[in-house]
Parts: C-alpha cells; sequence; structure tokens
C-alpha cells in the first residue's frame, strides 16, 4: 500500500505541473494575433506611402533632367533659330522626345529682348510629371536660363 500511495502522489505531481506549465489559452491567442493583424496594417500602409513618395520623386528628378536637356539643347542653335524651340504642352516620353504615348508635358517659353536687351534671350522650360494616384496636384519642374548673341571682335 505505501507503494500505491508513492504512484498516487506523483501522479498527483504530474497533473499539477500539466495544469501550471500548459500553453496559451484560445482568447490570448486570437487578442495576440489581433495585435499583429494591426502592426502589419500599420506597417503595409506605411509602406504603400513610402512607395508613393518614391515615384513622385522618381517623376519629379525625371522632369528636371527632361528640362535641363531642353536647355542644352537651346545653347546648340543659332541665337537667330532660338525662337523656333517655343512650344507648348507637348507630351514627351522620360527621356524628353516628343510622342503622344508620352507621360510627362514639357512647354518652352522664348522671351526676346529679355531685360531690354536685344542680344539677351530668356528659355524658360516648365515639365510635369504625370499625375500618380489620387492626389490630383503635380509639382512642376521649371528651369530657366539666359542666352546671349556673342559678337565678334
Amino acid at each position: 500500500m505505501l507503494c500505491m500511495l508513492a504512484v498516487d502522489y506523483r501522479e498527483e505531481e504530474v497533473s499539477v505541473k500539466r495544469a501550471t506549465a500548459g500553453g496559451f489559452t484560445f482568447v490570448e491567442v486570437v487578442v495576440a494575433m489581433g495585435l499583429l493583424a494591426l502592426v502589419l496594417a500599420g506597417c503595409f500602409g506605411l509602406m504603400m506611402a513610402t512607395m508613393r513618395v518614391r515615384q513622385a520623386s522618381h517623376d519629379y528628378y525625371a522632369a528636371i533632367m527632361i528640362a535641363n536637356n531642353r536647355l542644352e539643347r537651346a545653347k546648340t542653335v543659332t541665337f537667330d533659330n532660338i525662337p523656333l524651340l517655343a512650344e507648348s504642352e507637348v507630351n514627351v516620353d522620360e527621356v524628353g522626345t516628343p510622342t503622344v504615348e508620352g507621360t510627362f508635358m514639357r512647354s518652352t517659353e522664348i522671351e526676346t529682348g529679355w531685360a531690354g536687351d536685344a542680344r539677351l534671350t530668356r528659355v524658360t522650360v516648365t515639365v510635369s510629371p504625370p499625375m500618380r494616384g489620387r492626389s490630383g496636384t503635380r509639382t512642376e519642374a521649371s528651369v530657366s536660363t539666359l542666352i546671349t548673341e556673342y559678337l565678334e571682335p
């Protein structure tokens, strides 16, 4: 009978250990999963906002490069032919090539006789990047320079 008591005692010990060393309850698991879902939803929103900002900065950088390339083109044209570069809202692609499918809008404004000097011409290039997303606003990139007629001595 003494042995049986020892066995009974061990069984009670084992059952006590099982009750105290148990896993998580169903409610705890559901609460933890809910908190995890909230954290992941916040991370997803942050990732989407970061991707929109990255795309907008990429488009703005491309617009600046298109405008700068147009100004460099204006510098290679003879002074008398610069007014021929004037254009209004022309669709261009990411490298500045005019095309119907272009997502950027480029305008080139030529001001001859700038500041009352017939030998100065101001060239202003404005490029609008494509509208993406729900914001509906465009950040135009505008670059300008003065070109002068060189006089030969």
